[in-house]
C-alpha cells in the first residue's frame, strides 16, 4: 500500500478516472487492515479535494463505499476525525453521512465536536447532495 504521504505528493489536479482509482485503492487498504483508519482519513480528505477541484461528482458507488466508511470511522470524541470527515462529506456530497451526523446523540461526542457537526449540518442541510452549488450563478 502507498502511504498517506505519497497522496500528498499526488498532483493538485487528475483525471477524474485516476482519482476514482485512488479511492478504490484507500477503500481497498482500509477494509484490509494495510492502512489505519488514521490514514485513511487522511488519503479520502485528499483524495476528496482533487475530486472537488476535478468539477465532478464521483460516481454513486464509490460515493456510497465511502460514506459506509465513513460512518463505521465515525468517533465522536476526535474533533480532529470529526473536522475532516466533515470536510469530506462536504466536497463529495455526502448527504446520508450528514443525516448520519444530523442524528448523534450529544451525550455521544465531546462537546467540540457536538459543535462541529452542528455547524455543519447547519451549513450544508440544503446543498450537501451538490458540492458545487455555492458556485452556481
Amino acid at each position: 500500500m502507498k502511504s498517506s504521504s505519497y497522496y500528498q505528493a499526488l498532483p493538485e489536479s487528475m483525471p477524474v478516472e485516476g482519482i476514482k482509482v485512488e479511492f478504490l485503492d484507500v477503500l481497498k487498504c482500509l477494509k484490509s487492515g494495510d492502512l489505519s483508519k488514521e490514514s485513511a482519513l487522511e488519503a479520502l480528505s485528499e483524495l476528496s479535494d482533487r475530486q472537488w477541484n476535478a468539477y465532478c461528482v464521483l460516481s454513486d458507488d464509490v460515493r456510497s463505499s465511502v460514506a459506509d466508511v465513513l460512518i463505521s470511522m465515525w468517533d465522536g470524541r476526535c474533533i480532529e476525525s470529526a473536522e475532516t470527515i466533515v470536510s469530506i462529506v462536504s466536497r463529495l456530497g455526502l448527504g446520508r453521512v450528514l443525516r448520519f451526523l444530523s442524528e448523534i446523540d450529544p451525550n455521544q461526542t465531546s462537546p467540540d465536536v457536538y459543535i462541529e457537526i452542528h455547524e455543519a449540518v447547519e451549513e450544508l442541510r440544503d446543498s450537501v447532495e451538490d458540492p458545487y452549488s455555492g458556485m452556481q450563478s
